[in-house]
């Protein structure tokens, strides 16, 4: 009788055998399946990513590299108090930096800079950069955040200009994204713009703006000219 009819407890060791032969080719059938389920997916995949190469490789390519540069746009920006001169520092109040001194030093023009990562950079034409130089000091009691450059921007003839992100330059300190400091410790760095070549100093001003949800923003400028 064939051991698929029996009982268990009436197999014998040829039934057990037989058995064990169906099992292994059921285990052998489906190690197939798997197998050319895998294939399968592979081959699929392999199509997709040939596909998306060749799209890409149709696409046009543009004429001149992406630079990361910074783009005058008009804003809105709260009208700040006096503006202070190069030099002169304002001990600012937010939480994150309670007793944090900030002040606009100096500043120095240039056409181009070495940037440590990329090589040689060049303004844009029809226009220079300007470093700012900008000095944090902690002259409080407990540890406070240094805020980063992006909240130093530029203002010239009613607009507002941001800094040039990615910068690492070769000849000097770059500002950066800000940290923490303990007291009496001083963060001092440059910061990088793009501005117009028409544009003087004696027409920019340099503007800390913070904004917050509960109160006014903290506004703050520097004069770079007279």
């Amino acid at each position: 009788m064939d051991w698929r009819k029996k009982p268990i407890r009436d197999w014998t060791i040829e039934d057990v055998s037989s058995f064990l032969r169906y099992l292994l080719r059921i285990m052998f059938l489906g190690g197939l399946i798997l197998l050319a389920t895998v294939i399968a997916l592979v081959l699929l995949f392999d199509f997709w990513t040939a596909r998306q190469r060749q799209e890409l490789a149709q696409m046009p390519t543009p004429t001149t590299p992406w630079r990361p540069t910074s783009t005058p746009r008009p804003t809105s920006t709260p009208t700040p108090p006096p503006s202070l001169s190069l030099g002169e520092s304002v001990v600012l109040h937010g939480v994150a930096w309670e007793g944090m001194s900030i002040a606009v030093t100096d500043y120095e023009v240039a056409s181009s800079y070495y940037d440590v990562y990329s090589g040689p950079r060049s303004a844009a034409e029809g226009a220079k950069f300007l470093w700012i130089l900008v000095r944090a000091e902690n002259v409080g009691e407990f540890e406070s955040w240094v805020p980063g450059d992006f909240y130093f921007h530029l203002l010239w003839r009613g607009q507002e200009i941001e800094p040039v992100p990615f910068v690492n330059p070769r000849d000097r300190a770059d500002y950066g994204q800000g940290k923490d400091i303990y007291p009496g410790v001083v963060h001092e760095g440059w910061v990088l713009y793009e501005i117009p070549l028409s544009a003087e100093a004696k027409e920019i001003k340099v503007l800390f703006k913070h904004e917050r949800i509960t109160e006014a923003p903290e506004v703050h400028t520097w004069r770079l000219g007279p």
